[in-house]
């Protein structure tokens, strides 16, 4: 590898681990300075000076605060992320079992609002102006106005509450059936959809609306290729960096929607985890969560800033 890529790289790989780094010293800070204790927290008001005095201890709360910091970094280094004031169960062990849920919703999402997106977008630029364009620009503009919790509750209206088609809330597994697991993730996943299938829609939309007018579409038609052959092949590629950026970013937005859509419906996710430990003040849970998303969100962007080289021939010339 030339020197020059090489630095380059390095410069990049350790970017991300001083954005990682910043975030969990952030998040570790601000848990630690809000107010209340967690071991009242855990044992009430009623708690005796002794028995409060002990659980700090066995917790590590007596220690001052960076020393605790600084602990929790080396042991995360190891693969350890502390032990929940709680449960008194690892918090790694916690986010592993918790995180099939919030994955599948978020792959389910990604999918749906793409699968939807792409050729709404396609066929809006290329017949620009006509009914259709104009119906998907007022449905995406509607759509932009609710978040998700409204398409949510929508949702269970319609389906659940009316028609009585699916589940409202709770969760199955993928081992205990396709059909079912399915009916209890679909609606959650229509509701997060909802609110990125827009977004994806109009940023696709405005850059092969743009594609579609340069020389090299013009030529291609001038040389009798087939319409569909010219907006999949030629002018797709090109006008798709901007929506895998997004896609990219949205990640860690989609993991602070799932926060609310989990409570909503009841899925024993990550971001319903996240809520609990916030209310329970269990830092190390909490901790360990922001962590476990920083450097997921780092590694996609990273797979995201790769994939332009595999896209565009001219960003691995440079």
């Amino acid at each position: 590898m030339p020197r020059g890529r090489l630095g380059r790289l390095s410069g990049r790989l350790l970017s991300l681990l001083l954005v990682v780094w910043a975030v969990t010293l952030v998040t570790f800070l601000l848990a630690n300075l809000l107010p209340g204790d967690p071991v009242l927290a855990m044992l009430g008001e009623n708690a005796t000076p002794t028995a409060i005095a002990h659980w700090r201890d066995v917790m590590g709360l007596d220690q001052p605060l960076l020393v605790r910091y600084g602990q929790w970094v080396l042991n995360a280094l190891h693969g350890d992320f502390g032990i929940s004031y709680w449960t008194r169960e690892g918090v790694l062990t916690m986010i592993l079992r918790r995180l099939p849920v919030t994955l599948e919703l978020l792959v389910l999402t990604q999918v749906i609002a793409l699968a939807l997106a792409v050729p709404c977008a396609v066929y809006s630029a290329w017949r620009r102006g006509g009914v259709f364009d104009r119906i998907a620009q007022g449905s995406s503009l509607g759509l932009l106005s609710m978040p998700p919790f409204l398409i949510g509750i929508v949702l269970i209206f319609a389906f659940s509450v009316h028609l009585g088609w699916l589940p409202a809330t709770g969760f199955v597994p993928l081992s205990e059936g396709l059909g079912a697991n399915m009916a209890s993730v679909i609606l959650p996943t229509l509701a997060l959809a909802m609110a990125e299938f827009p977004v994806y829609t109009r940023l696709l939309r405005a850059d092969m609306a743009q594609t579609l007018q340069q020389d090299f579409v013009a030529v291609a038609h001038a040389k009798g290729m087939p319409s569909r052959r010219i907006l999949l092949r030629h002018a797709l590629r090109p006008s798709s960096f901007t929506l895998i950026t997004v896609v990219g970013v949205n990640i860690g937005r989609l993991i602070g929607g799932t926060v609310i859509v989990e409570q909503l419906f009841a899925l024993p996710g990550i971001g319903q985890m996240l809520v609990q430990a916030v209310y329970q003040q269990d830092y190390l849970v909490l901790q360990g969560i922001v962590l476990f998303v920083a450097v997921a969100f780092v590694l996609i962007n990273a797979m995201v800033d790769a994939l332009y080289f595999v896209l565009d021939p001219r960003t691995r010339h440079e």
